[in-house]
């Protein structure tokens, strides 16, 4: 089946539906004044799927992760090459966090568990598999900050990002690698302080940033990431964005989750009712 363009799509397939009063949409903070149906079934508002969909290199559904229209040969995502794909391979089991090895990496002060990172590790793998030479795709819409999930996603990366500088040639020196360490362990604190948080993925991103103090100043913070050309700093960008794309994709878990718990609820009404009149 030949797939519709991404005009087409957005002017033939948002089909109006109705919602209940507590609805929650997966990718908005509000509640929808306009809900209307994919394909796929999931519902969204309008405006708020409009411009999750109009965004670069974005075809699909933010849950379900289906394609929805065909993109344009300029906005066609790259298939990660060998050489790519081996420099991943390399870095994590340079981290030390290859499933077939000792674990040896950096916890950074987080408490961690064997099933959280048998889930992380791949989660990040698959991200940097999934960047381009253009500019990372900033995450938008509600996302959730659920400490016991971010967790081993961030010690995953934190120790892939340096390892794989290392074998692209660019090893962290002594002092490069110490404020790295010292920027990420003071994020155990924070998921603590702020556990459960709901907040746009574009806010959640600026408040970890004032947090990631690798000084002592909110003045040094800003110079740090103010200079988006060292590549220390573009490194923890890297790793702040993943946090980002983590948290709304807890976020739009707990709302399935959700769905599928009123769905069932539903369900036993209608069958208790179904018993009552036969």
């Amino acid at each position: 089946m030949q797939l519709p363009t991404r005009a087409d799509f957005l002017s033939t397939a948002l089909v109006p539906t109705t919602v209940p009063a507590d609805f929650e949409c997966s990718i908005g903070l509000e509640h929808p004044t306009d809900p209307v149906k994919l394909p796929c079934g999931h519902v969204f508002d309008r405006q708020q799927i409009t411009t999750h969909l109009l965004q670069p290199r974005s075809n699909r559904c933010p849950l379900d992760r289906s394609i929805l229209f065909s993109l344009p040969a300029a906005e066609a995502p790259l298939i990660p090459d060998r050489t790519r794909q081996a420099l991943v391979t390399r870095a994590i089991r340079a981290a030390g966090l290859a499933f077939d090895q000792p674990a040896t990496y950096d916890s950074f002060g987080f408490t961690l568990t064997a099933a959280g990172m048998a889930h992380a590790v791949p989660s990040a793998q698959q991200y940097l598999l999934s960047l381009t030479d253009a500019p990372n795709e900033v995450p938008s819409g509600p996302a959730l900050l659920r400490a016991d999930y971010l967790a081993p996603r961030v010690v995953a990366m934190g120790n892939i990002i340096p390892a794989l500088a290392a074998v692209n040639g660019r090893p962290y020196t002594a002092a490069q690698w110490a404020t790295w360490r010292s920027m990420i362990t003071q994020l155990p604190g924070v998921f603590a302080r702020r556990n459960g948080q709901v907040m746009d993925a574009g806010v959640l991103l600026m408040v970890l940033c004032g947090y990631l103090n690798p000084l002592g100043s909110s003045a040094e913070v800003e110079a740090f990431f103010g200079d988006g050309e060292t590549p220390l700093t573009i490194d923890m960008g890297c790793l702040l964005l993943f946090v980002g794309w983590s948290s709304v994709a807890c976020w739009g878990e707990r709302a399935r989750r959700r769905r599928e718990r009123r769905q069932a609820r539903g369900a036993k009404g209608l069958a208790g009712r179904r018993c009552e009149v036969m």
